[in-house]
């Protein structure tokens, strides 16, 4: 291993200096030929690819990740529904949710670092991507419309077509290959966000089964439950067969009056040990 006089290795300097040129570069593309929400939505996602380059450990010790090395430049982008449109306010949340997980890299970016345990705590970090606001004078309007109760559908607008693709917003967001946004998604449900605990007998095994189907999302934004907060989720778990871990990252749709809910558990482990469905929260809301 050939290190400089810092003790760094070479693989993480050359990764920093080609992150940080993605970034300067990715800023000055949109800088020059976006809106300023569109400069905030890429300026993040350049970030992100920069982070994601990083590599996972290379310092001669390798006990740290280099992953925290790198600032993100994100926020949660906030959608304001100001208009009286059905139609238009499903597509726009439809939208907003696949353009939070293609800014993630569709499940391929590893942002955060790989950490299997936080004392009994299996590491789950999440970021709030977007946040969904029903401006006050509207939100009457979308309680009294005429489908279901008046409410935003949001299982009916991911069935909508995602426009350049040829697939529905569900199908784009849940390929049959490749990485699922809503990998653990058991079903939608008109209450609101709620978890199915799964027990895992074995106290030893970080494992999460593939088939587990533990979360229910909100079909309707409820003007009355507050803003609906679309959230990414990079989890370490064990690989089965495997003394290996690895990340499966995945999204989540809740709402405010829900929100304290990704802070409980959504398996336990024997012992005492257990995964939240979020460890730590970036850009939580206020």
């Amino acid at each position: 291993m050939v290190l400089n006089k810092r003790g760094l290795h070479w693989g993480f300097i050359i990764a920093m200096i080609t992150g940080l040129i993605v970034v300067g570069i990715g800023y000055f593309i949109f800088h020059e030929s976006s809106t300023d929400g569109d400069i905030h939505w890429e300026g993040c996602r350049q970030s992100l690819v920069a982070r994601n380059m990083l590599p996972e450990k290379d310092l001669a010790i390798a006990v740290a990740s280099t992953k925290g090395a790198l600032p993100l430049k994100c926020g949660t982008k906030i959608i304001n529904i100001d208009y009286e449109d059905l139609e238009r306010a499903e597509k726009e949340v439809a939208e907003t949710i696949s353009s939070c997980w293609y800014m993630y890299g569709k499940g391929e970016y590893r942002i955060f670092p790989s950490s299997a345990w936080s004392g009994s705590e299996l590491n789950t970090p999440c970021m709030v991507c977007a946040r969904i606001h029903l401006d006050k004078e509207v939100r009457e309007f979308y309680s009294d419309n005429i489908r279901e109760d008046g409410r935003i559908d949001i299982k009916y607008s991911l069935d909508g077509q995602l426009e350049g693709y040829g697939v529905s917003f569900w199908e784009y967001l849940n390929p049959d290959r490749g990485g699922k946004a809503f990998m653990y998604f058991n079903d939608w449900a008109e209450e609101g966000f709620s978890i199915e605990i799964h027990e895992e007998p074995n106290l030893i095994s970080a494992e999460i089964p593939d088939d587990v189907k533990a979360f229910n999302f909100p079909q309707y934004l409820d003007p009355e439950k507050g803003d609906l907060f679309i959230f990414y989720v990079q989890p370490t778990v064990k690989i089965p067969m495997s003394s290996d871990f690895a990340v499966e990252p995945y999204m989540g749709l809740v709402q405010y009056d829900n929100f304290d809910k990704l802070s409980e558990p959504w398996v336990e482990y024997s012992g005492g040990q257990y995964a939240k469905v979020c460890s730590s929260i970036e850009s939580a809301p206020a």
